[in-house]
């Protein structure tokens, strides 16, 4: 690659992270936490799995992951807010964003998919203007967005970030991703669905809940605000898949191929992608879909050295996993224990949406200077 071709290939810089989770309040805690494969699920105190026969089965109750700090009993958009709100406070003043910065400052907020079980929860209209206000931050944040593309929330919300900033709608964005499944009514349809984790369906995930922030700002402009680069952003590719999560069939590929190919077709081609950073989280239709990738791709990615699924530990956290998965990739980097200066992250979402992005490595004399542990 040629010098100074890094702003094509990587446009975007993030310049600031937060997080809350069920294993960390911050993005220190929480990644430090992946590393050690520490996890932190609790019985739910008053969901119970059911059962195949209620006369003979006895009750079950769901392991879940809740985040610190909230009160057990809050169900769904109380939840979501509450979650919201930490990380978005959290993330303002971490970057140090000046009141000035943020009227030039766009805010994509992304959410989960709209179910029968959530459309009380009004999070389309309602969910972004109730946050600022509960921010103080109304008339602050004047370019707002909400996407409900589920696990890919967070990357389509990033690459609409790529737009604003491009267009020069938006001179940075911040990118945060939030989700729960802690609702009695959403647990009861992922329940009925075989997708949580208990005796009666084996092949599910550990319900459980996050948030995540990113603030996302165009190559050079951290040096300008005097920000420190935490990484670069290459574009994200995006694809659909066909046999989305609940249809009679497993995943075909095509998708996620389709994802992958076109943001490896961004980034130079001199050395393969050998770290994967991922979506998987328990259930054998995305195992069986990442196995059919690895088929399908195996000049891109036969030199694979390590694949991180972070869900572990997290559990299935939805909306939020985009910017956790990036966070991860991050604080890798300036721990020194990162396999590779780049990695591909890719997320899934219910309704077939797959995305993908790769993550690189700031140059040595901008990184922290830690060591590995």
């Amino acid at each position: 690659m040629k010098k100074g071709a890094t702003n094509n290939v990587f446009p975007l810089a993030v310049t600031g992270h937060a997080a809350t989770s069920s294993i960390g309040l911050d993005v220190d805690m929480i990644c430090a936490s992946i590393r050690a494969g520490i996890m932190r699920f609790d019985e739910h105190p008053y969901y119970h799995a059911m059962v195949e026969d209620i006369e003979v089965d006895e009750p079950e109750p769901v392991t879940a992951g809740f985040a610190p700090l909230l009160d057990e009993h809050w169900e769904g958009r109380e939840r979501l807010h509450d979650m919201a709100l930490q990380t978005l406070q959290a993330l303002v003043e971490n970057a140090d964003l000046r009141r000035s910065e943020l009227q030039e400052c766009g805010l994509i907020v992304g959410l989960r998919q709209a179910t029968q079980a959530t459309e009380k929860w009004l999070l389309e209209h309602a969910f972004v203007p109730d946050l600022l206000s509960r921010t103080g931050l109304r008339g602050e944040l004047r370019h707002t967005a909400t996407i409900q593309d589920g696990g890919c929330s967070m990357l389509s919300g990033i690459e609409q970030a790529h737009r604003w900033i491009s267009s020069g709608k938006t001179t940075s964005c911040i990118v945060l991703g939030v989700d729960t499944c802690m609702d009695a009514q959403l647990l009861r349809e992922l329940d009925q669905a075989y997708r949580l984790k208990s005796d009666r369906g084996v092949d599910g995930f550990i319900p459980a809940e996050a948030a995540s922030a990113l603030l996302i700002e165009p190559m050079g402009s951290s040096r300008r605000l005097s920000r420190k680069t935490l990484a670069h952003l290459s574009p994200v590719g995006m694809g659909d898949e066909p046999r989305h999560q609940g249809t009679e069939f497993y995943s075909s590929g095509r998708g996620l191929q389709n994802a992958i190919s076109n943001v490896l077709r961004c980034v130079p081609k001199d050395k393969p992608m050998q770290w994967i950073v991922c979506d998987l989280n328990g259930e054998s239709y995305r195992a069986a879909e990442w196995g059919s990738i690895l088929g399908r791709m195996p000049g891109e990615l036969g030199a694979i050295q390590r694949l991180d699924h972070p869900k572990d530990c997290l559990g299935e956290v939805g909306a939020a996993i985009g910017g956790l998965l990036i966070s991860y990739v991050i604080r890798c980097f300036e721990r020194r224990c990162a396999p590779d200066d780049t990695a591909l992250v890719w997320t899934v979402a219910d309704d077939g949406k797959r995305s993908a992005i790769v993550v690189k490595s700031v140059v040595p004399e901008e990184m922290e200077t830690v060591y590995a542990g």
